[in-house]
């Protein structure tokens, strides 16, 4: 049986973060701005911790929906996918958070 939308759009998403996330902190925390960014070169690791902070909890948001999907399931296993995307949401908000206290402590 093919997998519901709802369920291969939170797993492929969520894959793709779990790559991004890491790789994204690495950068910022070396220094690297986005040559379309506004402000001063200073100013950014500071808005993309608020902004991480923001998604980290939208993460934890994501992952408590899809626990609350699993007894919704009418048949046997129907449970096993939303507890996967509950299970990768919930990393993706702790790497989040990993990431604000990795780049909040390269800032000081």
């Amino acid at each position: 049986m093919w997998m519901p939308i709802k369920e291969a759009i939170a797993i492929v998403s969520g894959l793709a973060l779990i790559f991004y996330i890491p790789f994204n902190t690495r950068r910022i925390a070396s220094g690297w701005v986005p040559a379309k960014f506004p402000g001063n070169a200073a100013g950014y690791p500071a808005l993309y911790v608020k902004q991480a902070t923001r998604f980290m909890w939208f993460g934890v948001a994501i992952g408590i929906v899809f626990l609350a999907f699993i007894p919704l399931g009418d048949g046997p296993g129907e449970w096993i996918p939303d507890l996967v995307i509950a299970v990768i949401w919930f990393l993706i908000a702790a790497m989040t958070y990993w990431s604000c206290r990795q780049i909040g402590g390269a800032r000081t």
